[in-house]
């Protein structure tokens, strides 16, 4: 890991915009993004969430996929999701997370999180299944963040907004 690299991970209920503000923002910054790695797990098994056993494997393949893309990034790290999003995803799924989870959780490092807003419209793409508990996890993601004393801003308006604000809070990162 190289300890220069500021990492950013973007949090936060479904269907929020995380995927395409990670994009623009590594675009922004000439560096590169990771992708949420439970989209590409689940639809390897047509989205079906059947028990606990499959987050540990998830929580695993996204700090992998973290740690493999840092070696790429260029000073900033852009994260669409991490293993505190898997925590909060397995607390909601199954009403628990693995206790390797909240281990790897304790060693998980993030300079800044951006908790998107729920404040945009629901997109159904077959593997989102939690329209109506969108505002509730969206506080857990709060509290947790809170709880935790980690270093966030929340992202809510128009796109265009939320890009804005994305952009200045990783410039004022990136000036610390």
């Amino acid at each position: 890991m190289r300890p220069c690299i500021k990492r950013v991970c973007l949090i936060g209920a479904e269907s929020t915009g995380k995927t395409t503000l990670a994009k623009i923002l590594a675009n922004h910054y000439h560096t590169v993004w990771v992708p949420e790695y439970a989209r590409e797990y689940l639809q390897d098994r047509e989205g079906k969430r059947t028990s606990i056993e499959i987050m540990l494997p998830i929580a695993i393949g996204q700090s992998a996929s973290e740690e493999c893309k840092a070696e790429f990034a260029d000073n900033l790290l852009i994260c669409d999701t991490n293993i505190l999003s898997t925590a909060i995803w397995s607390e909601h799924y199954f009403g628990r997370t693995d206790d390797v989870i909240l281990e790897m959780l304790k060693h998980e490092r993030c300079d800044l999180y951006l908790l998107l807003d729920v404040d945009v419209p629901w997109v159904d793409d077959g593997i989102r299944d939690s329209l109506n508990h969108r505002e509730l996890i969206h506080k857990r993601f709060l509290q947790e963040l809170r709880l935790r004393k980690l270093p966030f801003v929340i992202v809510s308006g128009t796109f265009e907004a939320r890009v804005d604000l994305a952009i200045q809070s990783i410039n004022s990162l990136l000036s610390n």
